[in-house]
């Protein structure tokens, strides 16, 4: 199945951040699984961490959160924030696809595009050292 052309990639709400808190957990609970993570072995892990309330001073901060979704439903979350270290430099947090929908494409043709977006509001700042760093990682 491949629903890659119905996917739209949207900035999130606090209205969304519970939802985007059940995405983040059910995603990084595979890899915790995997590694065999738990809350006692490694108790700040991101999968174990993540609340709406932490979400919400995410977006206090000024993170950028947003959300790819089929529809109505949430099925991925990523968040961007500014580098505290590097002016005009930016950090990808949280990048979290539900199991069922990995492996379909998804990130691909969105990535450049979530470049694009982030620079919108941001647009006194370099986005494309994000943009630069995307192409030299993954291609």
């Amino acid at each position: 199945m491949n629903l890659t052309n119905q996917a739209v990639i949207k900035q999130l709400e606090p209205s969304d951040f519970p939802c985007a808190e059940e995405v983040i957990r059910a995603s990084f609970a595979t890899v915790a699984a995997d590694l065999g993570l738990t809350e006692q072995n490694c108790p700040k892990y991101v999968g174990f961490v993540t609340t709406t309330e932490r979400l919400q001073t995410h977006n206090d901060w000024g993170w950028l959160m947003y959300g790819l979704y089929e529809g109505n439903q949430l099925f991925g979350h990523i968040s961007i924030s500014k580098s505290r270290e590097k002016d005009g430099e930016y950090e990808i947090h949280n990048v979290a696809v539900l199991p069922e929908y990995r492996h379909m494409g998804f990130g691909k043709p969105r990535v450049p595009r979530l470049a694009f977006t982030i620079r919108q509001p941001c647009q006194n700042q370099s986005a494309g050292q994000l943009e630069r760093s995307y192409e030299s990682s993954y291609c």
